[in-house]
């Protein structure tokens, strides 16, 4: 389908309902979006949880730096103990204020439903983190549709801002935003930053996909190890967000899920990023 034919689909469904940004700009929906890429199958059903196949090649996955943000998501850049957020500045004073976190969200939460269906190959985390969160929404792509969105390679998918996108992409609008953690170690305001907007993504009902590098152990004493780069999905947190649930699409011990402090995950995060 040519480029004029899918801004055809795009304002179809924009006439049926498709949400615009704040700027009144209309983002690609669902449709636009398998047109434009030509995904074939795009929230087509995927069967059985397929197994995974991870060995070295997992180490590739999500090797290259973060980029800049395109296609108009907004990306929040967080740095010592500043956080910016496109234009805006927040202090440590501010940024303090998060680590209490209102009283209307829960002390634990998950979300209601999705599918935490492990990846296919070594380097398929990014289009199965991806599809985790768009599950939860019913959206149920192909790994293979996904990676070609993300522009996944076997060298992986090059970093987060690829995956706020393509979220972005099939939900209609700006629902996830990028989350840049510069450096190696997590200073406090990033862990504070990391606990609330978990709290509020899972309230919401949105995964939080992460890209991590290195290596933890859960609270269940497992050791997990990606020295090249991962993506996995968080999916619940308990202790008013000081605790996390990881669904890992790697992770082939029981149910592919453990619980990291907000601290580790915050560190695992660290020169990588999330979108919440």
């Amino acid at each position: 389908m040519s480029v004029h034919a899918a801004l055809r689909t795009l304002h179809t469904a924009a006439r049926d309902g498709v949400r615009r940004t704040a700027s009144g700009r209309a983002v690609l929906g669902l449709a636009a979006l398998g047109a434009i890429v030509g995904l074939s199958s795009f929230g087509a059903v995927v069967g059985p949880s397929a197994s995974a196949s991870v060995g070295d090649d997992a180490a590739s996955e999500g090797t290259a730096p973060a980029v800049a943000a395109s296609g108009g998501t907004a990306a929040v850049a967080v740095s010592g103990d500043t956080v910016a957020s496109g234009d805006t500045a927040v202090g440590p004073e501010e940024v303090a204020i998060v680590d209490t976190a209102p009283a209307t969200m829960p002390e634990a939460a998950k979300v209601p439903s999705y599918e935490g269906a492990l990846q296919p190959n070594g380097y398929y985390c990014g289009p199965a983190a991806t599809r985790i969160a768009l599950t939860a929404h019913g959206y149920r792509p192909s790994f293979d549709d996904l990676a070609r969105a993300l522009g996944t390679t076997p060298a992986g998918t090059a970093s987060i801002f690829e995956v706020t996108r393509v979220l972005n992409d099939v939900h209609g609008y700006e629902r996830y935003h990028s989350v840049e953690l510069s450096h190696r170690g997590a200073t406090s305001a990033q862990v504070k930053r990391l606990r609330y907007d978990v709290m509020k993504a899972i309230n919401e009902g949105d995964p939080v996909v992460a890209n991590v590098i290195g290596t933890v152990t859960d609270t269940a004493g497992e050791v997990h190890s990606y020295n090249g780069g991962h993506y996995v999905a968080i999916t619940g947190y308990t202790d008013r967000g000081r605790m996390l649930t990881v669904t890992d699409p790697a992770d082939r011990v029981g149910s592919n899920e453990y619980q990291v402090p907000v601290r580790v995950m915050a560190d695992w995060i660290s020169s990588r990023g999330y979108t919440a």
